[in-house]
């Protein structure tokens, strides 16, 4: 189950949001996820930022989210 832990509001509505999950669980990827929103696995510790443009998460050393 996906939580979301903290949202700010963004330009014309839309959310800037800080995500956890678990590893297994699908990250939102719906039109209100703006570009820099987090999704942090608590079972691994990995931290993914989404990418808007490309409409994927990606880690810190650019590794898209599968």
């Amino acid at each position: 189950m996906v939580s979301i832990l903290k949202i700010n509001a963004g330009s014309g509505g839309r959310l800037l949001a800080d995500y956890a999950g678990l590893a297994t669980d699908t990250a939102p990827t719906d039109d209100d996820c703006l570009n820099g929103s987090t999704f942090y696995e608590i079972d691994t510790g990995t931290t993914y930022h989404f990418d808007e443009e490309n409409d994927t998460w990606y880690d810190e050393t650019g590794t898209a989210r599968t």
